[in-house]
């Protein structure tokens, strides 16, 4: 397998920084969601349910746009990923 150079390195360590980027921005997002919602008087139980769902969402079209340059469908890769999480039995 060739090494890959994107603006002299190597691209898995780009693909690193951007993956760990964009979920440190996530968390702190969501943290910041999560206390607006809590002190708008949401419970604290729904609204970590929200922005969990939010976040793994958020998540998967920011990598999959962002770090990984994803060619394939968007339907096409979220069926491959729930496809992963929850295999057939």
């Amino acid at each position: 397998m060739g090494k890959k150079i994107f603006d002299g390195k190597p691209i898995y360590l780009v693909q690193i920084l951007k993956y760990y980027s964009i979920g440190a921005f996530i968390n702190i997002a969501g943290y910041c969601l999560f206390l607006l919602f809590i002190k708008s008087g949401i419970e604290y139980r729904v609204a970590a349910s929200i922005l969990y769902v939010t976040g793994v969402i958020a998540s998967f079209l920011l990598n999959r746009k962002l770090v990984f340059e994803s060619k394939v469908t968007l339907k096409s890769s979220l069926i491959k990923s729930l496809w992963v999480i929850f295999p057939a039995s």
